[in-house]
Order: C-alpha cells, then sequence, then structure tokens
C-alpha cells in the first residue's frame, strides 16, 4: 500500500517545481517594451510644423504642406472628415504649433494632432 502512495506522490510536482513552471511560462508571453511596428500600414511622423495649406473649390482637395516632408493629400474618403483635418492643420499653422499625423500606403494624411 506505501509504495502505491509513493508512486501517486511521484506524480505530482512539487511547489517549488510548480512556481518554476509558472515563471517560465510567463516569461514566454512577456509583453515587450516596443510597440508594434506599423509596416505598411502607416507611419507616424511627430513634432512636425505645417508651413502652408492649400485648397481649392473642390470639397476634398485639401493639402497640407509639412516641414521636411513638402505637401500632403488629406484623405478624401469623406468631406466632413477632409474638412476636420483641414480646420486642425489650419488651426496648428496659425499658432504654429507642432502636430502629430498618420498616413498610410497611399500616402494620405489619415490622423492629425496639434498641440
Amino acid at each position: 500500500m506505501s509504495k502505491q502512495n509513493n508512486d501517486k506522490n511521484a506524480a505530482i510536482p512539487a511547489p517549488e517545481a510548480m512556481q518554476a513552471n509558472q515563471s517560465i511560462a510567463k516569461a514566454k508571453n512577456f509583453p515587450t517594451l516596443e510597440p508594434p511596428t506599423l509596416g505598411a500600414v502607416g507611419t507616424v511622423f511627430n513634432g512636425q510644423k505645417v508651413v502652408q495649406t492649400f485648397g481649392s473649390a473642390n470639397d476634398q482637395n485639401q493639402w497640407l504642406n509639412i516641414t521636411g516632408a513638402g505637401f500632403k493629400k488629406i484623405v478624401n474618403t469623406s468631406s466632413s472628415a477632409n474638412m476636420a483635418l483641414t480646420i486642425i492643420g489650419n488651426h496648428a499653422k496659425q499658432l504654429n504649433s507642432p502636430i502629430n499625423y498618420r498616413t498610410e500606403a497611399d500616402g494620405l494624411i489619415h490622423e492629425i494632432y496639434a498641440f
């Protein structure tokens, strides 16, 4: 009978071994400090300045001239989104405040943050 109990105890890992296994599992799933890269999805540019703005009679043809990047067209998928991004860009130009903006593979500005 005692031999059977020893076999059962041998199959159960000791608490120290269980803790070691848990810490190894946690280490494998441990997050990195770097955020995932956007790759082809988009690129974020921080601390840029708007030098000029351009627009035409067309409600979806607005451009921002950004220092070091030249003229960048604002996304034209929606008239209201285009107008909102244009207003933010014009506001940043007027106050000479830095902006962060995101472009995607199409080269258009999809997001603008002004500070």
